[in-house]
């Protein structure tokens, strides 16, 4: 971070610039106005775009235009699994905590306050809640009343039917792995629970227990949980798309069908005429002109 704001009139090159133009170079160097971080494993500042997948637009749109006060929207970016923020100013919101001002190049310092309501990116929860609408789940989220450490909120009836109604921790992660295509997680469970992974649900995303195939639930609108029973398991998550295999059937099949047609050395018969007598020629009239002698041509002439 700059230590000093910026002063524009020490630059040679930002002498002649427009007012405007210093004003909103200023404003790019706003820390909670970034878009990258170092050593920052995420960093999220984006308006709702069409172009996102529905459930994130959902949450987009919830969290900037339908949380009833900005403490909600604050608690909601922690339960998925946002530790820290920069915000321009001083806020008193019970869900934050300030950490230290951060100079960043303008006469307004932005502020590093850390997360009360943050989740971490793998937990175990001893229960789970239907809960199927993503405006409700996600108001529920936003509360920092809500004991989302232990409860999950399941947007399909499969997987809640047997949750468990004991109070406390279900059980801890051990050690976590992540590698481009896939998360590994080892993991202990004193009674039933879920696992749940702060990363965004997809269809292609499946999951294994002990290398046994499951189901892979979603959780909290946006993100992915599997049941596990009591003790000791190796849970992992694997991406692979589910049209792949199909694809590649069918395109071995129409490779083996071009290998089949190049050995026979099948061909299409060629449409042509069927060839009659040889053509005979024979010798037209010569000219007969008074004048210089002329070369005799020869036409050819064709017989049926």
């Amino acid at each position: 971070a700059l230590e000093q704001p910026i002063d524009f009139k020490a630059i040679p090159a930002a002498l002649h610039l427009d007012a405007p133009a210093p004003a909103a170079f200023q404003e790019r160097l706003l820390l909670e106005h970034g878009g990258m971080l170092e050593k920052a494993e995420g960093i999220s500042n984006v308006d709702p775009d069409w172009s996102f997948p529905v459930p994130l637009y959902e949450f987009w749109v919830f969290a900037l235009h339908k949380v009833p006060n900005p403490a909600r929207t604050v608690c909601l970016m922690g339960r998925s699994n946002v530790r820290y923020q920069f915000l321009g100013g001083i806020r008193h919101y019970p869900t934050l905590r300030l950490i230290a001002p951060v100079a960043d190049g303008t006469p307004f310092p932005s502020y590093l306050y850390r997360n009360r309501c943050f989740l971490p990116r793998a937990y175990v929860a001893g229960s789970a809640v239907y809960s199927p609408s993503p405006d409700e789940t996600l108001a529920r989220l936003s509360d920092p009343d809500f004991d989302a450490t232990n409860t999950v909120l399941l947007s399909s009836k499969v997987g809640t039917e047997s949750h468990s109604v004991h109070a406390g921790p279900a059980g801890q992660i051990d050690s976590f792995r992540r590698r481009p295509n896939s998360v590994t997680l080892r993991v202990e469970l004193t009674r039933p629970g879920y696992v749940v992974l702060l990363d965004r649900f997809d269809p292609n995303w499946h999951a294994t227990v002990d290398g046994h195939e499951v189901n892979i639930l979603r959780a909290d609108h946006l993100f992915r949980a599997v049941h596990v029973g009591a003790g000791r398991h190796t849970v992992q998550f694997y991406y692979c798309q589910r049209w792949l295999l199909v694809g590649l059937l069918i395109s071995l099949c129409a490779l083996g069908l071009c290998a089949v047609l190049f050995f026979l050395n099948l061909k299409v018969p060629a449409v042509g005429h069927v060839p009659g007598e040889a053509a005979e020629l024979e010798p037209g009239p010569r000219s007969h002109g008074s004048g210089p002698a002329e070369a005799a041509t020869v036409f050819p002439v064709v017989r049926q």
